[in-house]
């Protein structure tokens, strides 16, 4: 490179002008950095904002929803118990089966339950066979002494009247025995005229004798067809108490008809059989535990909630349910009831306070959640979180 070339002058890029004659902009000035210890303190203030953003939109959601992680999926569960003793021949249904109203559950053996009430129809048909006997003799003795009794009352009718008539000629042979006894005394009469005045008269005594006999008689037999006719009364004292023997063992025949109901232990509704706990060839006592069972459609949420912020609960709110086994979806229920007691109250064995050391602890009340059933998704025991709006 040549001398001239070496002393050749830098363009002064101010002075120079453009293609088409303007004049250049001035020189763009330096770009100011940011002092370092600016970066920090703008993160802190956009932290602080953020923070307080969000602390604000906690505190109102606090205020207007009271959310509660103590909560769980509830339902009837029924328990299903043996009323009988026996053994376990046939389990039709198993956990997580579901069955209709009346379905079997559980067959126990009912062989000596049958057994017993085949007995108890044979007594009882015995006691009906013997309380007809008892009253065909009821008729057959009626029949008889009623007869008897006719009979007896006639024939004392008759005696009576014979005894009547032969009362008069007793008193005619009387009057005529004494007439002639005192014309013989005079003379009038001769003694056999006299005698046979006696005779007579001692014939007469002697029928009237025999007709107050026979009187006598006949009203002592009509007594005995009347006391005869007791008889019936005995019969018909002995059909009434067949009659209540046969109807006491039709009650314990109807009662061990339902003993042998009882040996099929039946679903009293329609729905799934959460557990059992017994199977075939298990000996169960009356009062055992067979199953489980619950509605799957009859389900609600029961949340524990604290005494501090249950005034603001009430019957009728819109709650959000969060169930834990599907965390992707909400599912809506209404706030239904609200308890009356702390759960605390219920517990087998109480703690009271005596001694005068007392720890202050929250207590929590349940509140009932309505939540409608979905395709059977929501399940006893399962563990939700629930947000009810006091709003």
């Amino acid at each position: 490179m040549n001398d001239q070339s070496r002393a050749q002058p830098k363009t002064d890029v101010s002075a120079a002008t453009t293609a088409d004659g303007a004049a250049p902009p001035r020189a763009r000035r330096r770009r100011r950095r940011m002092p370092p210890f600016l970066i920090p303190v703008l993160t802190v203030l956009v932290l602080m904002i953020a923070v307080a953003i969000w602390g604000g939109r906690w505190y109102l959601h606090q205020q207007d929803f009271v959310e509660e992680t103590n909560a769980r999926i509830d339902a009837d569960l029924t328990a299903i118990a043996s009323r009988v003793d026996g053994w376990v021949t046939k389990m039709p249904a198993g956990e997580g089966d579901t069955v209709a109203a009346g379905a079997l559950l559980a067959q126990i053996d009912d062989r000596q339950a049958h057994l017993r009430r085949g007995e108890m129809e044979a007594e009882r048909h015995a006691v009906l066979a013997e309380r007809a006997r008892v009253a065909a003799r009821v008729s057959m003795v009626d029949g008889q002494t009623e007869s008897r009794l006719a009979s007896e009352r006639a024939r004392l009718t008759a005696a009576k009247a014979l005894g009547a008539s032969l009362e008069h000629e007793f008193r005619y042979a009387r009057d005529e025995f004494a007439r002639a006894e005192a014309l013989a005394k005079r003379g009038v009469i001769p003694a056999r005229q006299l005698d046979e005045t006696r005779t007579a008269y001692l014939r007469a005594e002697q029928a009237r004798l025999r007709a107050t006999a026979q009187v006598a008689s006949a009203d002592a037999d009509l007594a005995e067809a009347r006391s005869a006719r007791g008889e019936i009364a005995v019969l018909n004292a002995e059909l009434v108490r067949l009659e209540h023997e046969a109807e006491r063992l039709a009650k314990q025949a109807s009662r061990q008809a339902l003993e042998i109901d009882d040996h099929s232990v039946k679903s009293p509704l329609a729905g799934v059989v959460s557990r059992t706990f017994v199977s075939v060839g298990q000996y169960v006592t009356a009062g055992q535990r067979i199953a489980l069972i619950h509605d799957p459609g009859q389900v609600w949420v029961e949340a524990l909630i604290k005494e501090t912020v249950i005034a603001r609960v009430q019957p009728g709110q819109p709650v959000n349910v969060h169930v834990d086994a599907y965390p992707d979806r909400v599912f809506e229920g209404t706030v239904t009831k609200v308890g009356h007691a702390a759960t605390s109250e219920f517990t087998l064995l109480p703690t009271p306070n005596p001694s005068g050391n007392f720890t202050k602890i929250t207590q929590r009340l349940p509140v009932r959640i309505a939540v409608p059933q979905d395709g059977g998704l929501l399940k006893p025991g399962m563990m939700v979180e629930v947000s009810v709006d006091t709003r």
